[in-house]
């Protein structure tokens, strides 16, 4: 079988991907829950959990069932010590997993070099993190509360629509230079 599973380390999925980092109790897979039932109305979704305790794949109430549930056509979460993939019975197991899917939501790797949408935490720990120059590529913040001083725009956790809106234009950006490059 020829079936490559995404590793651990920081990688790129798909090439309309989104990530959505922050610690655990802030509210990324509630948010991503609400995105992937929106999204998978019009699209074919993956959804990528990188787990930092340790998990149990596809168990009443974990984050990666919540997400398959909402319509997340294709799961991976994966753990320093073991990565599970959760896929159709009926498809193929070759070539990558996301192949077949229009986009991406990947909840994690706040070290990573991608696109990335921070949830903050109320303490601010991940907004410390982020002005340090510890987490890079932020596009968007999910808060409660305006914060002064943001370069980017900022959503109130509830804005299910403003995101999914800013997710669109960022896909659509990254159409619009496929297409130039192959002008």
């Amino acid at each position: 079988i020829n079936h490559e599973l995404p590793s651990l380390e920081p990688q790129k999925f798909h090439d309309y991907q989104m990530s959505f980092v922050g610690y655990s109790g802030s509210g990324k897979t509630t948010l991503i829950e609400k995105l992937v039932s929106r999204f998978s109305e019009a699209y074919r979704v993956g959804y990528v959990k990188r787990d930092a305790h340790g998990f149990q794949m596809d168990k009443e109430g974990k984050d990666t069932y919540r997400v398959k549930q909402k319509g997340a056509r294709k799961v991976f979460i994966n753990h320093r010590e073991a990565s599970c993939a959760m896929i159709g019975a009926s498809e193929p197991l070759n070539g990558n997993i996301f192949d077949d899917c229009d986009m991406v939501l990947v909840e994690g790797y706040k070290e990573s070099p991608f696109e990335k949408i921070a949830v903050l935490d109320q303490p601010g720990e991940l907004l410390k993190r982020i002005q340090a120059g510890d987490v890079k590529n932020v596009q968007a913040y999910v808060c409660d509360d305006p914060i002064e001083g943001l370069d980017k725009p900022c959503f109130k956790r509830d804005d299910v629509d403003g995101i999914f809106d800013f997710i669109n234009q960022a896909f659509e950006t990254i159409r619009e230079s496929v297409s130039l490059k192959a002008l």
